[in-house]
């Protein structure tokens, strides 16, 4: 419940979220933006951080760039990037 009165908030307000790039060393996979939140503080995101982290590095991707941004939620929470040619 906690998460759904957060994540409807997050629609209509700015929070805090993670955004996370990431890409892949194989040629034919895509790179990745990710947003994880919303986080009710720039320390609750930068807390939880090392998590989201540890679980994309677990499934083979290599983090990029990581950022901490105010702003309302996304419209997608992953979005993929096919590598060019």
């Amino acid at each position: 419940m906690q998460y759904l009165t957060r994540h409807l908030l997050g629609r209509f307000n700015k929070s805090w979220w993670l955004e996370i790039s990431t890409f892949t060393p194989e040629a034919l996979s895509p790179d990745c933006n990710y947003y994880f939140g919303p986080f009710k503080s720039k320390n609750e995101a930068l807390h939880n951080q090392s998590g989201y982290v540890e679980d994309l590095e677990h499934e083979g991707s290599k983090v990029s760039y990581i950022s901490i941004v105010h702003r309302t939620t996304p419209r997608q929470l992953t979005l993929e990037y096919p590598k060019l040619a």
